[in-house]
């Protein structure tokens, strides 16, 4: 027979493991592309400003040292004079007409056509401006002495302030220990300005700076060239990466990986009978020395495993299915020994038997028995063997046909017990025992004798008291265990009316869902509950009862029950 095991419905692409790894390695990538970018973009960035701003440093140190001294002497030193002579006031207006009008005479100057030669060195070496100022004592203005950025009306001529922040020598990575700042202008952008210190004449005295600046813009547009052909190598680059870990992820994981689920999903429809079966998972042929071989590998065992499984369970399934009908087989057997009714006792005897029997599993290590011996005497009793299960089941007929029979040559209950010890010692090499409750009615006496070997104790019904009572005696000592044994029989009368209940321990040691035991009260209780009910009601109403207080547990121990009735004629 076919047999499938049910998968999950068809993986659907966008859920697969190669669309999951695709993706993956694209997002991994634009990541590192983007972080890649970003950082080169930006160092080089900086070191391109960087190179700016040493050049344009050592170009303030060339102005300074080169340019004509007498002339440039006499300008720092009038523009110096001109600006200490201006009024508080209108010095702090720098944009007031009133202020630029006290350096007029600096633009007629021949010695302000230095401004000339500045504009020269400007546009020779392709920077924005070059200016000659000196510090004033607000920390955020200059005064201009020279400025080549100037329209013809002298804006940004000779005493200009600026009003951006003031120079500061800066020690760092890109720098180094350059004088400079960055200022921003709304109409020319940032710019980024160096500066050199400019001596008096002959002297190491500073009375002034020459300052070249240069827009940033120029810096940000061979940082974008560069960029652009950067980004455009390390776009092709990405992708021929991207191609190569698609291609070897494919190859060495996302393939087999795949290759290995079909071959799960092939494996549960592949027919299991022996003949029809072929290898799956040993012909995918992967045999690479990581976790992926050691997979298939072990799947390859596996199925091996599987298979045999499949032989043995179906050989074991075979035998449990032989040994179940075997089982019922000798259950129905074993049921069939036990007797149904008192026969043989005249037409109309005057004695009613009833009993029950439930085994906690296949077949049962309780027993009853009641039988005709001759027409004065009637024999019954009840054993539980040490057991469950089929060894109890052997030993109880054993025990049951060699008490029935040995009661047919003896009329004593104990000799009839001391025969069955006897014969089930000698051949007991289980180690086996069984307790007995068993009597011998005399119908002419209305007596019992009985002997009670290590049982239960039996419940009593006088018909004069109305009540059930157990009769609690010293027990003897089991069958089985030991040769020659002592054993003591005991009478009771019965009465018409009266009746004598026997039971194994699997009534009183009954339990519930909290471990507590049904006991012996409660069957007294029971008993005496419903004394009004026939004697044949009674093994089943123990037995419902029990079912009650149990409330669903399973019960782990055989329950017999027999009632023994003198019926009364009255």
């Amino acid at each position: 027979m076919k047999k499938k095991i049910k998968l999950k419905p068809k993986i659907k692409f966008f859920q697969s493991l190669r669309w999951k790894v695709v993706v993956s390695i694209i997002i991994f990538s634009i990541l590192f592309f983007a972080i890649i970018v970003f950082f080169t973009g930006y160092i080089n960035y900086r070191f391109a400003t960087m190179a700016i701003a040493r050049r344009n440093h050592n170009l303030a140190r060339t102005v300074a040292l080169t340019v004509d001294e007498e002339y440039s002497n006499r300008l720092f030193e009038e523009v110096s004079e001109i600006y200490r002579s201006i009024p508080e006031e209108i010095r702090n207006n720098p944009s007031d007409p009133a202020y630029n009008s006290y350096f007029a005479k600096v633009y007629t100057d021949e010695y302000y056509k230095l401004k000339d030669d500045l504009t020269r060195i400007v546009k020779e070496n392709e920077i924005s401006w070059i200016n000659f100022h000196i510090e004033v004592d607000d920390p955020e203005k200059l005064c201009f002495v020279i400025d080549t950025d100037t329209t013809e009306d002298g804006r940004y001529g000779a005493g200009w302030q600026s009003l951006a922040s003031n120079y500061s020598g800066i020690h760092d990575l890109f720098f180094e220990n350059i004088d400079y700042r960055i200022i921003q202008d709304m109409d020319y952008g940032d710019t980024i300005i160096l500066r050199a210190p400019y001596y008096r004449q002959g002297t190491d005295t500073i009375i002034g700076y020459v300052g070249v600046g240069e827009k940033r813009h120029n810096a940000e547009v061979n940082n974008l060239a560069f960029m652009v052909v950067y980004m455009a190598l390390l776009f092709g680059l990405t992708i021929i990466i991207v191609v190569i870990s698609l291609s070897g992820m494919r190859k060495l994981v996302i393939d087999p990986i795949i290759s290995l689920s079909d071959a799960a999903e092939h494996f549960t429809d592949v027919q299991t009978e022996k003949e029809e079966r072929t290898p799956v998972f040993e012909n995918l042929n992967i045999h690479s020395n990581d976790e992926i071989g050691l997979l298939a590998s072990s799947m390859a065992s596996m199925e091996e495993d599987i298979y045999s499984y499949m032989d043995n369970l179906e050989d074991v399934t075979r035998e449990q299915e032989r040994i179940a009908t075997e089982l019922d087989v000798a259950s129905k057997i074993q049921t069939s020994l036990l007797p149904k009714s008192l026969t043989g006792y005249r037409e109309n005897p005057d004695f009613e038997v009833s009993a029950l029997s439930r085994s906690a599993k296949e077949m049962s290590g309780d027993f009853y028995d009641f039988f005709v011996i001759d027409d004065d005497h009637i024999g019954l009793g009840v054993a539980d063997v040490s057991d469950k299960g089929i060894p109890a089941a052997i030993f109880m007929v054993i025990a049951s046909i060699l008490i029935k029979s040995n009661s047919r040559r003896n009329l004593s209950p104990a000799m009839v017990l001391k025969e069955t010890n006897h014969m089930l010692f000698e051949r007991n090499d289980a180690t086996m025992f069984v307790t007995v409750f068993f009597g011998i009615y005399t119908v002419s006496e209305r007596k019992l004798t009985y002997v009670n070997a290590g049982h239960e104790y039996p419940g009593l019904y006088r018909k004069k008291e109305g009540c059930y009572t157990l009769i609690k005696e010293d027990h003897d000592l089991v069958l089985g265990v030991m040769d020659d044994i002592e054993l003591t029989e005991r009478e009771i009368a019965m009465e018409p009316g009266d009746r004598l209940l026997l039971y194994t321990d699997g009534i009183p040691e009954a339990i519930n869902k909290d471990g507590s035991s049904y006991g012996e009260e409660a069957l007294l209780q029971c008993l005496n509950t419903h004394c009004e009910l026939k004697g044949s009601d009674i093994p089943e109403l123990i037995r419902d009862d029990i079912d009650n207080f149990a409330h669903g547990v399973p019960q782990y121990d055989d329950m017999t029950i027999l009632l023994f009735e003198v019926k009364d004629r009255d």
